[in-house]
């Protein structure tokens, strides 16, 4: 019995120290490196509000089956962000310069504004059937909209994989 005590102890000692040593990772560092070390380098960076007034678009109209998502999604809670939580939210820019691949802010640093950035995202993706697909890092957060089927499928796939 007392072996078995032993032995047991021995194994959730190792168990625990492997755990303990394997490498984490900061997905909120690694949100602050796409954005500024791959985004802000390698893309072209206008104002959302100006990018959506101008005929751009950030939702993808093909994929979206035809809702306007740019007009009933995005552009409020990006209109939402600039009044309410005074963010300045820029859309990113790759190949065709009418369609942004992603939408970014950066954070405030005072916590009471951060939290209110962050309740702005997630109300208005409670009240979309979609998703607002959003990472926070430390100093950016950016998000992406899926319409339901899409947001569906997605799931369906991922849940199939598992």
């Amino acid at each position: 019995m007392r072996k078995w005590i032993i032995t047991a102890l021995i194994m959730a000692l190792l168990v625990g120290g492997y755990l303990l040593s394997r490498p984490r990772i900061d997905f909120r560092d690694y949100a602050d490196k796409v954005v500024e070390q791959n985004w802000m380098v390698n893309l072209k960076r206008v104002n959302a509000i100006e990018f959506l007034e101008g005929g751009g678009h950030f939702a993808d109209q093909e994929a979206s089956r035809g809702q306007d998502l740019d007009k009933n999604v995005v552009r409020p809670l990006v209109d939402r962000l600039k009044t309410d939580a005074q963010l300045e939210v820029i859309a990113l820019i790759d190949q065709q310069p009418n369609r942004a691949i992603s939408m970014a802010a950066r954070l405030p640093e005072d916590r009471e504004r951060l939290l209110l950035v962050k309740r702005i995202i997630k109300e208005a993706d409670d009240a979309f059937p979609g998703v607002i697909m959003r990472q926070y890092g430390y100093r950016w957060v950016y998000f992406e909209v899926l319409d339901e089927l899409t947001a569906k499928q997605l799931h369906a796939e991922e849940v199939v994989e598992e």
